[in-house]
């Protein structure tokens, strides 16, 4: 065992808690932060604030530790009467 409480085999580290660090071969690991706890009351009531009768028109910000990895797509339009259809057959 080394210093964090991990066990290394040879070229292996046994990664021990989230944040922490290992190597398998060439490849270094981090293991993720658990996620907080979401309130589903809370999520609940923001979606019954989304309209229903039209499809919004900007885009809000990502919540913390949201990650998109592609660019927005200016030529994905025309779909307003889809996306009203969408959100009134989910409610």
């Amino acid at each position: 065992m080394n210093q964090r409480g991990q066990s290394i085999h040879g070229n292996q580290t046994n990664i021990g808690e989230a944040g922490s660090i290992g190597q398998i071969g060439d490849n270094t690991y981090v293991m993720p932060q658990p996620r907080p706890t979401i309130d589903l009351a809370a999520a609940h009531a923001k979606l019954a604030q989304l309209p229903i009768d039209h499809a919004l028109t900007t885009a809000a910000p990502l919540p913390d530790r949201s990650r998109i990895v592609f660019d927005r797509n200016e030529h994905f339009t025309g779909r307003s009467a889809e996306l009203v259809q969408l959100a009134q057959q989910t409610t």
